[in-house]
């Protein structure tokens, strides 16, 4: 059995118009995934500016391994389109849209260990015939309550 991606969350998206603090928000992502152990790695970060107005894309891939099998990856993108610096109670915050998407796969078998041998396989097969469902079935529902954590913080957040 070789590793396969089982998508959980193919994807969700919070979408906010109207004033915060992008640094703010950004460390709340952040410290979210970091309180859990997660790994964060920036794939993308392109910021761009037309007429006065801001755009900004950063894409993160943040993942844990959950056990020796599984291993948990959430794909998070932050998007703002039209937005402007301005302030408030003298901080500087942003005022437009705000959009963060978030997509969860779990990766089985993420580091090849149990299709490496015959014997490995044949463990893998009938541990994945009469066990492995109860378990993955649990890894699956930990993975999405916690997503589930993560968009009612950031909503919380966003008042929304």
């Amino acid at each position: 059995m070789a590793n396969y991606i089982s998508r959980l969350i193919k994807e969700d998206e919070i979408s906010y118009k109207g004033v915060f603090d992008f640094k703010e928000f950004f460390s709340l992502v952040r410290n979210f995934l970091e309180r859990y152990d997660y790994d964060i790695d920036e794939k993308e970060y392109k910021d761009e500016s037309s007429g006065g107005l801001k755009s900004l894309t950063v894409k993160w891939a943040a993942d844990k391994k959950l056990d020796d099998y599984n291993k948990a990856i959430i794909k998070l993108k932050f998007k703002l389109s039209k937005c402007k610096e301005t302030y408030v109670d003298g901080a500087k915050v942003m005022e437009g849209n705000l959009n963060l998407s978030v997509k969860v796969e779990v990766e089985r078998d993420y580091d090849d260990k149990w299709s490496k041998s015959p014997f490995k396989k044949l463990s893998m097969a009938l541990y994945g015939k009469y066990v492995a469902d109860e378990k993955q079935n649990y890894v699956d529902k930990l993975v999405k309550n916690l997503i589930d954590n993560l968009k009612t913080e950031v909503k919380q957040y966003l008042k929304i």
